[in-house]
């Protein structure tokens, strides 16, 4: 897709302060370490960009249209703070980059669900934030997740969105990272409540021998005490898709 003559925009809205209270899973390939989990990095809203003095639409349309542009997308721990502000850089591939993400999916018609891969030994090697994201996703701590891209073909005629005002629309999206850092170092746009999470994903989950959902499985907390005996579930980890089999 050509950009040629066509003025683009660069994005990296602070996205999601995220309570982790799901499994992270720890894989080993060819003796190296990663952890393994699902994230939703995206969503349909109006977005505040106070230091550009703007509101921005960014819908569903146009994260629909970029889904599969989202795979294998680098992963960082800060956002790139090169001069183009890209992870497509050297410095940044040996630096913020500590990972990637697979399997870009919609979810709820508007929201981008990805699998992160994380490197643990370079971003312990790397230390300082890189690490803490490792020892925070291990604890279960409070995580920020943001998406940078940029955007062309932007419609700069203001309106209304669910009762929210914009400035402007933002176009066709091009993405170029997704970071995740410990929140207290950042104030996040996206919050748990908006949908946005790290990890996170519309899967069911057990906690205190309770099997629950993002979506509500069960009215009460017996029905899922009672559920949870019956699978002979214990702590807090994911079940497999029924269908696929795949853990998410």
């Amino acid at each position: 897709m050509s950009t040629q003559n066509r003025p683009v925009r660069n994005h990296r809205p602070l996205a999601s302060a995220n309570r982790v209270n799901s499994d992270v899973q720890e894989v080993t390939k060819n003796g190296r370490e990663y952890l393994v989990f699902p994230l939703l990095a995206l969503r349909e809203m109006v977005i505040d960009y106070p230091e550009n003095g703007t509101r921005e639409l960014l819908h569903k349309k146009e994260i629909q249209e970029s889904v599969d542009l989202w795979a294998g997308t680098p992963l960082t721990y800060i956002h790139p703070e090169n001069e183009r502000k890209t992870a497509d850089d050297p410095e940044a591939y040996t630096g913020e980059v500590i990972g990637q993400v697979f399997k870009p999916d919609i979810v709820d018609g508007e929201k981008l669900k990805v699998q992160a891969w994380l490197d643990v030994e370079k971003a312990r090697d790397l230390g300082g934030l890189a690490a803490d994201v490792v020892e925070q996703l291990r604890a279960g701590d409070e995580l920020s997740v943001s998406a940078g891209y940029a955007t062309f073909d932007d419609d700069f005629d203001g309106g209304t969105h669910n009762g929210d005002t914009y400035n402007l629309r933002q176009g066709t999206l091009l993405p170029d990272h997704v970071a995740i850092f410990p929140s207290d170092e950042f104030k996040a746009r996206c919050d748990w409540e908006d949908g946005c999470g790290a990890p996170r994903a519309n899967a069911i989950e057990t906690v205190s021998n309770a099997e629950v959902s993002d979506a509500g499985r069960f009215d009460n907390p017996q029905d899922a005490l009672d559920r949870a005996t019956e699978l002979g579930c214990e702590g807090v980890h994911w079940h497999e898709d029924e269908q696929t089999g795949e853990v998410e």
